[in-house]
């Protein structure tokens, strides 16, 4: 369900922006934005495997504190702070704005 979220993101963000005054790459924040959102679903995608193996280990004994899959439980819950703090830099962007445009910008105000 993550996943299909993710493209649906980045395909909206990118769609909205052609619509909007923001545009793309015209405005920083857009551009950290849409950078933050493919890194975050390009780690997301990476990080699949260990998620699968603990699911599928997960009716066996291997999933107890002390288990083998540790260093696997460790990394998912490193994944999901991070992927937290990806949420929470997007958010920010968006509801502050922070002023700055980029060189495309520029020469977009003046043309």
């Amino acid at each position: 369900m993550i996943v299909p979220a993710c493209f649906g993101s980045f395909a909206s963000g990118v769609a909205l922006s052609h619509g909007t005054a923001w545009g793309l790459v015209r405005h920083h924040w857009v551009v950290v934005k849409l950078v933050v959102t493919v890194i975050s679903t390009g780690l997301l995608l990476l990080h699949m495997q260990p998620t699968g193996l603990l699911a599928a280990s997960a009716p066996d004994e291997l999933v107890r504190s002390d288990g083998p899959l540790t260093p696997v439980k460790s990394q998912l819950v490193f994944d999901a702070a991070a992927a937290l703090a990806a949420l929470l830099v997007a958010a920010a962007l968006s509801t502050f704005n922070p002023k700055g445009v980029t060189r495309f910008g520029t020469r977009w105000r003046i043309g």
